[in-house]
């Protein structure tokens, strides 16, 4: 697949700065539907507004986007590498910020599309899923920002459904796994805390920890690899450590 040069992208990114794709999204209809639709991590879901207050917005289906942004921006700035120009910077910001639109459930996309797959659990995901998200995600983008290049359209697809095989592609999983691992820590500090001060048993107890164990049993072994990459993430799991360490030891 064939990219302009990113240089262009100089005008785009003086008009259009990263922040404003997904806010352009968030107030569409789409976006506001998108919003309402299951919070992610949705097999240990229980009440949504406590939800979202314990576990913070990277549950949210939209919010998660801008936290995926931040914890990019983060790793690029301690990224030692000579691999982010201001254009490199702009393209994964904005795939950050509009990677989950082929999750919007929106009943009309059905019709357009023929399919929709909201957001599917870790490792549930079907080849089928995959390119029906990559529909549902081509026709929000086009339809939310007409004003983008068609070339920018194919990269940032070709970033989103990981047929890209970059430095940038690394860093955008790299960034989202350690979102990942964040919010499994942070659903066992609520689980170690409320343990701690004898709170009865509960589903929403229950449910935390085991999401507290699954999730960040799942993502260590790769932060553990990112660790040599990137400096970021080396930051981030030398404070982590010790918290994975206790909810491994008393919550699995």
């Amino acid at each position: 697949m064939h990219y302009a040069p990113t240089e262009t992208l100089t005008d785009l990114s003086s008009t259009m700065p990263p922040e404003m794709w997904l806010e352009q999204y968030a107030a569409s209809e789409y976006g506001q539907y998108h919003a309402q639709q299951p919070l992610r991590y949705s097999r240990w879901s229980y009440d949504r507004e406590q939800m979202l207050a314990e576990l913070g917005p990277d549950v949210h289906p939209l919010e998660h986007m801008a936290v995926a942004e931040r914890t990019l921006r983060g790793l690029r700035q301690f990224d030692a590498s000579d691999r982010w120009s201001p254009s490199e910077s702009y393209i994964s910001s904005v795939q950050a910020l509009t990677h989950e639109l082929g999750e919007c459930a929106h009943p009309a996309l059905i019709e357009i599309c023929g399919k929709v797959v909201g957001d599917i659990p870790y490792g549930q995901k079907t080849d089928e899923d995959r390119r029906a998200e990559a529909k549902v995600w081509r026709t929000m983008f086009t339809t939310h920002y007409p004003e983008a290049p068609d070339y920018l359209a194919d990269r940032l697809e070709a970033l989103v459904t990981h047929q890209e095989d970059s430095y940038t592609h690394h860093a955008l999983e790299v960034a989202h796994s350690t979102g990942f691992l964040r919010t499994g820590l942070r659903a066992g500090r609520v689980a170690l805390r409320e343990r701690a001060a004898g709170t009865a048993a509960s589903e929403r107890l229950e449910k935390l920890g085991r999401m507290a164990v699954t999730v960040t049993s799942t993502v260590a072994p790769k932060i553990q690899q990112y660790t040599a990459d990137f400096a970021y993430v080396d930051a981030v799991w030398a404070k982590a450590e010790p918290l994975y360490t206790r909810i491994q030891e008393e919550l699995a």
